[in-house]
Protein backbone atom coordinates (compact mmCIF):
# COMPACT_ATOMS: atom_id res chain seq x y z
CA UNK A 1 0.00 0.00 0.00
CA UNK A 2 1.26 3.46 -0.85
CA UNK A 3 1.84 5.92 1.97
CA UNK A 4 -0.44 9.00 2.04
CA UNK A 5 2.28 11.32 0.71
CA UNK A 6 2.72 9.14 -2.37
CA UNK A 7 -1.06 9.10 -2.88
CA UNK A 8 -1.08 12.89 -2.79
CA UNK A 9 1.77 12.87 -5.31
CA UNK A 10 -0.35 10.68 -7.60
CA UNK A 11 -3.17 13.22 -7.22
CA UNK A 12 -0.83 16.01 -8.31
CA UNK A 13 0.24 13.96 -11.32
CA UNK A 14 -3.41 13.49 -12.27
CA UNK A 15 -4.02 17.23 -11.89
CA UNK A 16 -1.13 17.95 -14.25
CA UNK A 17 -2.47 15.44 -16.76
CA UNK A 18 -5.93 17.01 -16.54
CA UNK A 19 -4.46 20.43 -17.22
CA UNK A 20 -2.69 19.11 -20.33
CA UNK A 21 -5.63 17.10 -21.67
CA UNK A 22 -7.17 18.38 -24.87
CA UNK A 23 -10.30 16.30 -24.49
CA UNK A 24 -12.69 17.41 -21.73
CA UNK A 25 -13.75 13.82 -20.94
CA UNK A 26 -10.13 12.82 -20.42
CA UNK A 27 -9.52 15.91 -18.27
CA UNK A 28 -12.60 14.99 -16.23
CA UNK A 29 -11.27 11.45 -15.76
CA UNK A 30 -7.94 12.76 -14.46
CA UNK A 31 -9.63 15.25 -12.11
CA UNK A 32 -11.81 12.46 -10.74
CA UNK A 33 -8.76 10.23 -10.28
CA UNK A 34 -6.99 13.07 -8.44
CA UNK A 35 -9.98 13.45 -6.13
CA UNK A 36 -9.94 9.72 -5.40
CA UNK A 37 -6.19 9.73 -4.64
CA UNK A 38 -6.70 12.63 -2.21
CA UNK A 39 -9.64 10.90 -0.54
CA UNK A 40 -7.66 7.69 -0.09
CA UNK A 41 -4.75 9.65 1.38
CA UNK A 42 -7.07 11.40 3.83
CA UNK A 43 -8.66 8.09 4.84
CA UNK A 44 -5.27 6.49 5.38
CA UNK A 45 -4.11 9.51 7.41
CA UNK A 46 -7.07 8.93 9.74
CA UNK A 47 -6.58 5.18 9.83
CA UNK A 48 -2.91 5.50 10.71
CA UNK A 49 -3.90 7.46 13.82
CA UNK A 50 -5.70 4.38 15.17
CA UNK A 51 -3.64 2.20 17.47
CA UNK A 52 -5.30 -1.01 16.26
CA UNK A 53 -4.29 -0.24 12.68
CA UNK A 54 -0.68 0.40 13.72
CA UNK A 55 -0.59 -2.92 15.58
CA UNK A 56 -2.03 -4.85 12.65
CA UNK A 57 0.20 -3.03 10.16
CA UNK A 58 3.23 -3.86 12.31
CA UNK A 59 2.35 -7.54 12.30
CA UNK A 60 2.00 -7.67 8.53
CA UNK A 61 5.51 -6.24 8.10
CA UNK A 62 7.11 -9.18 9.94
Amino acid sequence: MLPPDEMRSKAEQCDRMAAKARDEQIAFFFREAADHWRAMAAQLDLLEQEQVYRIIRGRSNN
